[in-house]
């Protein structure tokens, strides 16, 4: 399912120059802008619906993080090199051995009811995101929250964790106001962010209006947002997204999985193309290790040996698109050499032999979204060809979401997994104790527990070192290698398009102008588009 990678789904973080270093910047035919306009409104498709904007409560995917961005702040952001800074907090410091983060806020922010964003409005969000059966989720521990001033705020782990802000970039970083925490509603979120909630009809559009006390400025000290309004309306098939650009019904839209050729005929239509993107991950079968028969590691390594990675590559996505055989391309690196299983049909049909001599015929269930057809049959007829019988069970959005973190499927083809600017976010979906039968929410899918994996996370958590922490996750991407959880496909390309008359959305940067990727941790920054023709 096209970018449905559960670190957007959950977004605990939680995927050559696509992976995970600031690809390509915006191409359209006209590169010098007019100067900003305030005023206007503009429209926004996204892929699908959502369930709510709690990010207590909610399962957030991509479009959640794209609406929920136009309404809250989070409190950290990931920068061009794919090092954490603070956004809504002013500044994140740790301790010598990173076991307690002191917060500070920026003075005079308030939320959209008028609560202040005080360090007890903070300190109550830090603890119920810690606390939250969903958002703790994303923590090793429940750590100890204290408010240390009237704007700082410390939280405490008894582990040391160098990642920790990184964390904070995803799901249980976006802060809501008290109200909502106590009220525990998922349908009027309540931020600190550049437009204010106005309605949301499911199915049919959310829509904010501008946030007139919004705490930004832009370089010439003038208030932000420009814009009055914004609308986000769920529009899940690519095409009918692309052509509302066409016809002006859009004014921004998403495109998943586009090729270089893709890319080219947008521009030559007149419209602009944003490749700047952090986060693409990988398109690959997740297996469910505690199902039967994908339990038997000969049964992954079978499936891995079927699949002819460079046609099926060809076949559905483009050959502008790099193969995979870990989370991080070539070029990014967290990229590591691993002895990656190579098609091998023969192989395959011997190693399906064998299982069915002693368990009989392998027939496994994938779950799959609705975009996800030409990839589906195409894995139905490589894996048929060596013996496997593959059933598709296709699902919309929001049930393929609660599938997913129901544990419900044998395996599921995702697109977008991985592939977070600092690894350190999949921690959740990697650790042994994601997959515990005491935790609540098991967010490591693939159920893979591995006493080496767990030691090498807890490795690169205990130093900032890069080189010490890039050996630690090169031992997991061989582990993955040689346990099979995943059937690697290859690393997606990202675009977001807009109308001509669209600027703004390129070249965001933290109040103190330390520059970001256009897209964000799935999303853009509407802070500063504005609409000039």
């Amino acid at each position: 399912m096209k970018r449905s990678g559960i670190l957007v789904v959950l977004a605990v973080v939680v995927a050559a120059a696509v992976a995970c270093s600031s690809a390509s910047s915006g191409r359209s035919a006209s590169s010098v802008p007019p100067p900003p306009r305030r005023g206007g409104e503009v429209v926004v498709g996204t892929y699908g619906e959502v369930d709510g904007f709690n990010p207590l409560k909610n399962q957030w995917s991509g479009p959640a993080y794209q609406i929920a961005r136009s309404v809250l702040d989070p409190l950290v952001v990931m920068d061009r090199n794919n090092h954490w800074q603070p956004y809504l907090a002013k500044s994140i410091t740790p301790n010598a051995d990173f076991t307690v983060w002191t917060f500070e806020l920026r003075p005079g922010i308030t939320f959209h009811n008028g609560e202040a964003l005080d360090a007890a409005a903070l300190a109550l969000f830090l603890e119920a995101a810690t606390t939250s059966p969903l958002s703790a989720q994303g923590f090793p521990e429940k750590p100890v929250v204290a408010t240390t001033g009237p704007l700082t705020v410390s939280m405490t782990f008894t582990q040391p964790w160098s990642a920790m802000p990184a964390a904070l970039a995803s799901q249980p970083g976006y802060v809501i106001a008290p109200a909502q925490i106590r009220s525990g509603d998922t349908t009027h979120p309540i931020g600190t962010g550049p437009f204010v909630f106005a309605d949301w009809v499911p199915d049919s559009h959310f829509r904010a209006t501008r946030n007139d006390h919004y705490w930004r400025t832009d370089a010439a000290g003038d208030q932000l947002p420009y814009l009055d309004a914004i609308e986000f309306r769920p529009i899940p098939d690519k095409t009918s997204r692309l052509n509302g650009l066409k016809t002006g019904d859009l004014d921004i839209a998403s495109d998943e999985t586009v090729d270089s050729a893709s890319v080219d005929q947008l521009v030559s239509s007149g419209l602009t193309v944003n490749q700047d993107v952090d986060i693409v991950g990988v398109s690959m079968l997740l297996m469910n290790l505690d199902r039967p028969p994908l339990n038997d590691l000969r049964v992954r390594q079978a499936i891995v040996s079927a699949i002819d990675r460079e046609a099926l590559r060809n076949a559905v996505a483009g050959s502008s698109f790099e193969i995979a055989d870990q989370p991080y391309g070539e070029a990014s690196k967290w990229h590591t050499a691993v002895d990656y299983p190579a098609y091998d049909p023969d192989r395959a049909r011997a190693l399906v032999a064998a299982v069915e001599a002693e368990t009989g015929p392998i027939s496994i269930n994938v779950l799959s979204g609705a975009s996800g057809g030409p990839a589906m049959q195409y894995l139905q007829q490589e894996l048929g060809a060596v013996g496997i019988e593959l059933h598709v069970q296709e699902a919309e959005l929001a049930r393929f979401v609660q599938q997913f973190v129901g544990g419900d499927y044998d395996t599921v083809y995702l697109g977008g997994f991985f592939g977070a600017p600092d690894p350190d976010g999949s921690y959740p979906f990697i650790t042994s104790k994601g997959a515990a039968p005491e935790t609540f929410i098991k967010l490591n899918f693939a159920r893979y527990r591995n006493p080496v994996v767990d030691e090498a996370l807890q490795q690169q958590r205990r130093t900032d070192d890069e080189t010490a922490r890039q050996a630690s996750w090169s031992t997991i991407w061989n582990a993955f290698a040689t346990d099979l959880p995943y059937a690697f496909l290859y690393h997606d390309n990202v675009a977001w398009v807009t109308q001509s008359k669209i600027h703004g959305l390129e070249n965001p940067t933290t109040p103190e102008g330390i520059a970001l990727p256009t897209i964000n941790t799935w999303t853009p920054f509407y802070t500063n588009v504005y609409v000039a023709p």
